[in-house]
């Protein structure tokens, strides 16, 4: 999760906003603990003024904040297909026929993923080659 909060951090100057975030979905960064806070507790801690916290609760309801939270939501799916496929892979080495089966559907899942990943990075490369190019045409 440490690695999703520091990903927030480098989205916004407004740190305040981070905090909140990980305080109202219950996440640590390395140097804070906001999991298990009361509203009470985390306002003190963050000195969060009525006019502040009435902003932060409007925020919540924005677009900005609706999309950090569906970034929260694909890393927590990350992490819990690894843990699945990881708890797949051991009952499959010890010979469950099932837990073989839904392995290499797990292993073509993952092939295909990454396989798109792959696609997007050789589209942002040919899309930078592009723009290269543009930029040493327009040179008179």
């Amino acid at each position: 999760m440490q690695r999703f909060v520091a990903q927030l951090n480098k989205k916004t100057r407004q740190h305040f906003k981070v905090q909140y975030f990980c305080w109202k979905n219950g996440l640590d960064s390395r140097k804070e603990k906001y999991a298990g806070l009361s509203e009470e507790e985390f306002r003190k801690r963050f000195k969060a003024v009525n006019e502040h916290w009435e902003f932060l609760q409007k925020w919540e309801k924005s677009l900005e904040y609706q999309e950090w939270y569906a970034l929260y939501l694909q890393y927590k799916a990350k992490q819990d297909f690894l843990q699945m496929y990881e708890a797949v892979r051991e009952k499959a080495l010890k010979g469950d026929e099932k837990a073989i089966k839904l392995f290499l559907q797990l292993q073509k899942e993952l092939k295909k993923i990454n396989k798109n990943r792959d696609l997007a990075t050789d589209e942002e490369d040919i899309s930078m080659q592009i723009d290269d190019d543009d930029l040493k045409l327009s040179i008179p």
